[in-house]
């Protein structure tokens, strides 16, 4: 790490930062989230572009509530029971795939308004997985004294995501299409998957043992 790095490791707010999993749980959820939060606007104005309705709008919003609803119970006993870091993996790998195949079909010129609902269920889904996988990683990657500190770094990336994520989906969508912002949505997931593979198996027990690296 250089000398800034190190220096600004040293304040008490960032303190969580001296483990290396947990940098690398921040950085894919830094990515994740950018991309996440790119398509709460991107697919709205795809559909909205293809379709002039708000009325679908709405519905396309509506659809991706549904595994919200359905799933979360689903997720968060799978987060408990099973490898997180191969749940969160799946479900980043499945929406930067969806998110590709959704830029490379409006780039054809072939993008429909089925298309815009077919994906958002399983988009959706991918989010709704990711969510708990990666909430329970973070006892995980810190020692329990530092515990507080990640999960409000955590909260403070988050709401980061929540602000510039649309504003660049925004950006990219004036200035060369809708197509743009859903491939580089897929980057931002590719991205956040290559992070999380580097992440080991945890041991909850040596983790809090480890010394910062």
């Amino acid at each position: 790490m250089n000398g800034f790095l190190r220096a600004l490791l040293r304040l008490r707010a960032f303190e969580a930062f001296r483990y290396r999993e947990y940098r690398l749980l921040s950085y894919g959820q830094i990515s994740g989230n950018m991309g996440t939060w790119m398509d709460e606007v991107s697919r709205g104005w795809l559909i909205y572009e293809l379709t002039d309705s708000a009325v679908q709008l709405g519905l396309v919003r509506g659809i991706q509530v549904l595994p919200f609803l359905l799933l979360s119970p689903l997720a968060g006993g799978a987060a408990d029971r099973y490898s997180r870091k191969t749940q969160l993996l799946v479900a980043q790998t499945l929406n930067g795939v969806i998110f590709a195949a959704t830029a490379l079909v409006i780039v054809s010129g072939l993008i429909r308004p089925w298309h815009v609902y077919v994906a958002a269920l399983p988009v959706a889904s991918g989010q709704v997985f990711q969510l708990p996988a990666r909430a329970a990683m973070v006892s995980d990657t810190v020692p329990p004294d530092y515990l507080t500190n990640a999960i409000g770094l955590g909260a403070l990336v988050l709401n980061a995501a929540r602000i510039i994520g649309p504003a660049i989906a925004g950006a990219l969508i004036a200035v060369s299409g809708t197509g743009s912002a859903f491939f580089v949505q897929a980057l931002l997931l590719f991205l956040a998957t290559v992070w999380t593979v580097q992440l080991p198996r945890f041991s909850a027990v040596r983790t809090a043992l480890k010394t910062p690296e």
